[in-house]
């Protein structure tokens, strides 16, 4: 009897630890990571699962590699960002080893390598799902399509980096949160 009720109390420790650990390693960017900012062209579409999102394609997706370097999709990498002039995130690096000079870096996979006179690696980011209110994610798509057109606002996500895990905090339109944007009138949009 007593080795069942350790048992017992052993497989609902394990049960609890799994998710809370799957939580806090989510969580790590938030509370530790640096925030970027990275240039974005969202879409609306619907999960019936997970209900209304924004999907993200980031522009800042490639970088020029030594040619002798072996790249192949699918790989592996670690890279590492900058801010440029106007605030927005840039690649400055790709790693196949883990950065040790940093803690700030994502990791991810390569998307595919363009080989020409420049050899350029393109990676998929992790993050491309903004999840939003149901009513605000209509408005925000029509809001993004008028500002696309104009070429006038930046639209970006906002993201904190942290050993390698990454996470979302804010869609924004220049420096104002596309919840907010969505009902401003002083962002210029046309229906």
């Amino acid at each position: 009897m007593k080795t069942v009720l350790i048992s017992f109390i052993t497989i609902v420790i394990i049960q609890l630890f799994i998710p809370a650990k799957m939580i806090y390693d989510r969580e790590l960017p938030k509370i530790y990571g640096e925030e970027f900012k990275f240039e974005t062209r969202p879409i609306d579409p619907y999960d019936p699962f997970r209900g209304k999102y924004v999907t993200l394609n980031f522009a800042a997706n490639e970088i020029g590699v030594n040619r002798t370097e072996k790249w192949k999709g699918g790989d592996i990498v670690y890279v590492k960002f900058e801010k440029a002039e106007n605030g927005l995130a840039i690649i400055s690096s790709i790693h196949k080893k883990e950065p040790r000079d940093t803690d700030f870096y994502l990791k991810t996979k390569v998307s595919h390598v363009q080989r020409g006179k420049k050899c350029s690696v393109f990676i998929n980011y992790p993050f491309t799902r903004y999840y939003m209110e149901e009513t605000k994610a209509e408005k925000a798509e029509m809001l993004t399509m008028s500002l696309d057109r104009e070429k006038q606002q930046i639209i970006s996500a906002t993201v904190k980096l942290y050993r390698g895990e990454a996470t979302i905090t804010a869609l924004m339109v220049n420096d104002i949160s596309m919840e907010k944007a969505v009902g401003n009138d002083k962002i210029k949009h046309y229906h």
